[in-house]
């Protein structure tokens, strides 16, 4: 996730995301590919039912979060906008974490069935998630 932090509101600062057009295609191509791969794994392996967040349990959360967590290491510390903002590897590492375990935490296995039936191209609804989760975590990462 690439920040900025802009002065100027009401408490001192206001951290608001920027992405640079050729960044966030970055950025979801990743996830793309870490959702391909927990689609094929996980649509297999599991029964039916209803779509409730938090689907993820037990050893396919874990699956779900070891995938998620190398490459977010890798773009985030690939990326030149947290290397100009001083974004540290602990940061990453807890950004990372929170990002991992938060998607865990909500995505369903319907989303996961929605990408694979939709030729793996995001839905409008993994992204809102994946931008809503992440954009908290940034947040959380740089007001410690």
């Amino acid at each position: 996730m690439l920040l900025k932090a802009e002065t100027g509101a009401a408490n001192g600062q206001a951290i608001r995301r920027a992405e640079p057009r050729k960044e966030r295609a970055m950025i979801r191509t990743a996830i793309v590919c870490l959702s391909v791969i927990l689609a094929v794994t996980l649509i297999g392996a599991t029964p039916g039912g209803p779509a409730l967040a938090g689907d993820l349990q037990g050893k396919d959360r874990q699956d779900f979060i070891n995938s998620y967590m190398p490459s977010c290491r890798q773009s985030q510390h690939n990326s030149e906008a947290n290397k100009k903002l001083g974004i540290t590897s602990q940061q990453i590492e807890s950004y990372c974490r929170c990002g991992a375990e938060g998607m865990a935490d909500r995505v369903t296995f319907v989303m996961l069935r929605q990408l694979a039936a939709n030729g793996n191209k995001l839905t409008q609804e993994m992204i809102d998630l994946s931008n809503e989760v992440t954009g908290a975590c940034a947040r959380k990462v740089l007001q410690n």
